[in-house]
């Protein structure tokens, strides 16, 4: 009666975790066959797409070390991503430092509730602009008075400079 309910445990055990092990190689080879070849900026561009485009773009004029502000409104990815949004918001947020490093990147939390109850990463705006000598605005949805459009990669995505 052991033997039986010990093969009656193992079986299923070793059934489920070979179809496991089986999908993890399918989608290791998915995966592999993806990236295989490609160089990282590829590689950024296969995950970010347009996004990893504009932050190169900004990277190529904006110089090193220069203090800039990321201004993503919390209302284009409330819309788009329902529940999801506040995790797009603050990945595009950090991809965006990620990207741009030397360059400083800082946010303003803005209309975002969630995200102004967290004082860590965010100045105030008053100091931010006076800090700030330029704003990579993405998908903007305000106006930024003592600043001028002066990069632009489309209608959307441009950077203005402290006037």
């Amino acid at each position: 009666m052991r033997k039986i309910l010990i093969i009656i445990l193992v079986i299923p055990a070793l059934y489920f975790s070979a179809t496991g092990l089986y999908k993890n190689i399918i989608s290791a080879k998915n995966d592999f066959s993806v990236f295989y070849g490609k160089t990282l900026d590829e590689k950024y561009e296969v995950i970010d797409g347009d996004f990893y485009r504009f932050m190169v773009f900004c990277k190529s004029v904006i110089p090193a070390g220069a203090e800039v502000l990321f201004y993503n409104p919390w209302k284009l990815y409330d819309r788009a991503y329902g529940d999801r949004a506040f995790y797009r918001f603050e990945y595009e947020r950090s991809k965006a430092r990620f990207y741009l490093y030397p360059i400083k990147v800082h946010a303003i939390p803005y209309d975002n509730k969630l995200v102004e109850k967290r004082e860590l990463d965010y100045l105030r705006e008053e100091e931010m602009f006076r800090r700030v000598s330029y704003i990579i605005a993405y998908y903007p949805d305000i106006e930024f008075p003592g600043f001028k459009k002066k990069y632009t990669f489309d209608q959307n995505r441009y950077i203005l400079v402290k006037e």
